[in-house]
């Protein structure tokens, strides 16, 4: 296509790739020439990941297209594969990098359409880099005419407009768009080429090569290849696309299991030696069979141990929304939480084969979190406030076992009590006496659900731990109090531990791949495999105390990205998903707004123009990173990072390499903001000392405001700091540090000019707020509308320099009850 050069960013101080090409590459004058190159950009910079080459800038001159691309030193591995091939183990650390990459663009509607080895660099410490967009379409936009236009016109090398011949997909030779099914052939096709040492379809002519991909099966891999490895390839290269995997981020994680498992020395291969042979034996031809019948997920892990889930059954065919499941030890009966006729949530109790739900309590005070006692003649719930509480499961009058605590739950046994209280663990007598915090359970900083379980024989307890807002992991800790031990290393939002009768496998849910689902781990520890798959959020599981049924809640939301370009104007939908979409905020010229939420297995940051036009994703891959903001100038997005470095970090506007700028935490340096002339920084300093504290870029220097406020934002001329405390709206002098009580609300906005402070105040009985504004002079406010509605923790709305204003409403949907049954 043309020449790649080394060059240097003189703007920017950095080395970059450049690429040119070449004017007769194309057809005619270099129209398509420049048309491709143009694609290629918009198309790579659309995506950001830590193993696909960032894109800087576009542009022609003299008639010669060029792109700048990220600078990425290493060999292409192409250059690496040995006539042998690599080791196994290296080929799963290459291939996991490889998917994951391919799970980002193709959640973004882009496919590679040429992956082979010379567009796939290797750099320092083995980092792949996956390069060369240019053949990529947004899906479904690519023709047949495109793809076989010239697909089988030359001998090889067959580098052709639609991709690489060695490496094209069956049904692409065939004349269908080249969609994702197609790179993930292409993958197989790598793969075998990196286990093997050479391509799997080879050929004298092209037309030989084009009927050996259709018709021929690929030759065996080396006898020392692990038979779950072999698997995978085998079920990449199906020549039906069907009957390949459903994803790349489904390869990823099949590909992350099989590491884990070697580095244990547990996964069985051919070669494996002794009495065990046999069984190992048994179990490649397992895999193999499970590969080739295109199973929804492959993990490495004895099939007679699994969990697995069948027949799924929607429990919620009633009116209302149920959450909590709880089956009765018999699993006859089911237990849950329903709004009665007054709005209120109360216990109920419906037989789980028919009949009306019946509630079992009453009155004005919410309830919450049934669970059956083991004797199955008692429920164990919450009265909000009032502590816990155990009824007849045929109703009748509540008796109090405990005068605090939340999310009670019970030992199989009957002996023991766990529940959570002012975030920390507790266990008490199943009658609610002797009631002590367990020591060795780490402390927590945020309000967030433990949910505490106890395993069948009462000695050990799961429970969730969130690190960094929602997100967390999942610990068991001794009954008896003593060294807390992490299961899982995600720090991914999640919770709910739930024991299997046999105290082998806790099931708990995670968002550890995207949307909230059920995973399953072994109570020992090892790899988290998936229960339910899905776009909704899987909750509150609990399984029978036989073991063969699972029940759990399921809700589906969704989240709106709002712009009022006016205070008087209709609100406009600028995006809708079902993953969050987190405190938005306008860029300083009012074009883009910034947010961050949940993105395939990251937390990642987004901006989107004002108009819904040109979303890009700044962050990705597995890093969680949340609460952006923005330069003075606009040119680039702070963020705080989570994983994998603890940090507020930079990247550029336009997309590109992030930096690390200070090691700061949202837990310690609270809700940073710039002023206008991005000379200074406004945070708060949360735990000891607490303090609305101006930092100075420059220097270093710091000195604290009179009083410490939440959410600080500077005004227009940087000499006043607005937040809000107690449920006041509060502006302090930045160089003295007077601050000054201005009216009721929360969150303060300064509006274009700085003459004007907006806030909110939260509407009864609703999670909506009425959005206002305050003249700052004659202190005359005025009502704007509702905004909303938000979720408790999420309540967020800016300003834009033009005066628009945008906040993210989230709609709830309706928790539903779902039952399975549960195999292994």
């Amino acid at each position: 296509m043309g020449s790649v050069y080394r060059a240097t960013d003189t703007r920017l101080g950095r080395d970059v790739a450049v690429k040119c090409v070449r004017p007769d590459s194309a057809d005619g004058d270099g129209a398509d020439a420049r048309k491709r190159i143009l694609r290629e950009a918009q198309t790579a910079s659309s995506l950001n990941h830590p193993h696909i080459a960032a894109v800087f800038d576009v542009g022609e001159t003299e008639g010669e297209a060029w792109i700048a691309m990220e600078l990425v030193d290493g060999r292409p591995l192409s250059a690496i594969v040995e006539p042998g091939g690599l080791p196994p183990e290296t080929v799963t650390r290459y291939g996991i990098q490889i998917a994951d990459a391919l799970a980002h663009a193709h959640a973004r509607g882009v496919t590679h359409r040429d992956l082979k080895p010379a567009n796939i660099v290797c750099g320092p410490e083995d980092r792949l880099k996956v390069l060369d967009f240019g053949l990529a379409a947004r899906l479904p936009e690519a023709t047949a005419a495109e793809v076989t236009r010239t697909a089988v016109t030359a001998d090889p090398p067959a580098d052709v407009l639609a991709g690489t011949l060695p490496y094209m997909a069956p049904e692409t030779l065939r004349g269908r768009p080249p969609d994702a099914a197609a790179d993930l052939w292409a993958f197989g096709v790598m793969l075998h080429e990196l286990i093997g040492g050479s391509r799997p379809f080879r050929a004298q002519t092209t037309h030989e090569l084009v009927a050996a991909i259709l018709a021929d099966a690929p030759p065996p891999l080396p006898a020392n290849t692990p038979a779950a490895l072999v698997a995978v390839v085998a079920r990449l290269l199906q020549k039906d696309p069907a009957r390949r995997f459903r994803s790349a981020g489904e390869v990823r994680a099949v590909l992350e299991s099989l590491a884990d498992q070697s580095s244990t020395g547990r996964v069985p291969s051919p070669s494996a030696a002794g009495p065990r042979r046999p069984r190992a034996g048994a179990f490649a031809a397992l895999v193999l069979l499970l590969a080739l019948a295109g199973a929804s997920a492959l993990f490495w892990w004895p099939a007679e141990d699994r969990l697995v889930l069948e027949d799924h059954q929607l429990l919620s065919t009633f009116a209302g929304a149920h959450r909590s499941p709880s089956l009765s030890p018999d699993g006859s009966r089911l237990a849950f939480v329903a709004a009665d006729a007054d709005g209120v949530p109360q216990v109920w109790i419906r037989d789980s084969a028919q009949g009306a739900p019946v509630a079992i309590t009453s009155g004005g005070v919410p309830a919450s979190r049934p669970r059956w006692s083991p004797a199955g003649d008692r429920v164990v719930f919450v009265r909000a406030g009032l502590g816990i509480w155990s009824v007849p499961w045929l109703g009748g009058a509540p008796t109090r076992l405990l005068e605090f605590g939340t999310n009670p739950n019970l030992a199989a046994n009957g002996t023991r009590l766990v529940f959570e209280h002012e975030r920390n663990v507790w266990i008490a007598d199943a009658d609610g006496s002797s009631p002590r915090q367990v020591e060795g359970v780490p402390s927590q900083y945020y309000s967030i659900a433990r949910r505490p379980a106890l395993s069948p024989d009462g000695q050990t307890i799961a429970f969730f731990h969130a690190e960094a807002g929602p997100n967390g992991d999942l610990w068991t800790v001794p009954a008896e109090g003593g060294d807390a031990r992490r299961l899982t290393v995600d720090m991914r939002e999640g919770g709910a531990p739930a024991w299997t009768p046999d105290g082998r496998w806790i099931v708990f849910s995670s968002a550890r791949a995207g949307s909230r689902t059920l995973w399953q781990i072994p109570a020992r520890g090892g790899t988290p495999l998936p229960l339910t798959t899905g776009s909704g959020e899987d909750d509150e599981p609990e399984i029978s105390r036989d073991g063969t049924r699972l029940v759990y809640s399921n809700v589906k939301h969704s989240w709106t990205l709002v712009v009022r370009d006016e205070p008087d104007a209709p609100d406009r939908p600028v995006l809708e998903r079902h993953t969050e979409i987190l405190f938005p905020a306008f860029s300083p010229d009012g074009t883009r707004i910034v947010f961050f939420g949940r993105q395939d297995r990251a937390v990642a940051v987004s901006t989107i123009g004002v108009d819904g036009s040109d979303l890009r994703h700044l962050t990705g891959g597995t890093e969680l990173n949340h609460q952006p903001l923005w330069s003075a100038d606009g040119r680039s997005v702070y963020f705080y990072q989570i994983l994998p470095t603890p940090s507020v970090r930079r990247v550029p506007a336009e997309g590109g390499p992030d930096e690390l700028v200070w090691p700061w935490t949202w837990e310690v340096q609270n809700a940073a903001q710039f002023d206008p002339s991005g000379s200074r920084v406004a945070y708060v300093r949360r735990g000891a000392g607490e303090a609305t504290v101006i930092h100075d870029v420059g220097t270093g220097d710091e000195h604290e405001l009179g009083r410490p406020i939440y959410t600080p934002k500077w005004s227009p001329d940087g000499r006043w700091i607005a937040g809000w405390r107690d449920g006041r709206v509060t502006r302090c002098l930045v160089d003295t540090g007077a601050c000054e009580d201005v009216t009721a609300g929360i969150h303060a906005r300064y509006g274009p000019g700085g003459s004007t402070l907006y806030f909110m105040r939260p509407l009864p009985n609703t999670t909506a707020h009425e959005l206002w504004a305050i003249d700052i002079d004659t202190r005359v406010e005025s009502r704007l509308g509702q905004v909303g509605p938000f979720r408790y923790i999420d309540r967020h709305v800016d300003v834009s320099s033009r005066g628009a204003i945008a906040w993210a409403s989230m709609h709830a949907g309706r928790p539903e009850l779902w039952a399975a049954r549960l195999g292994r």
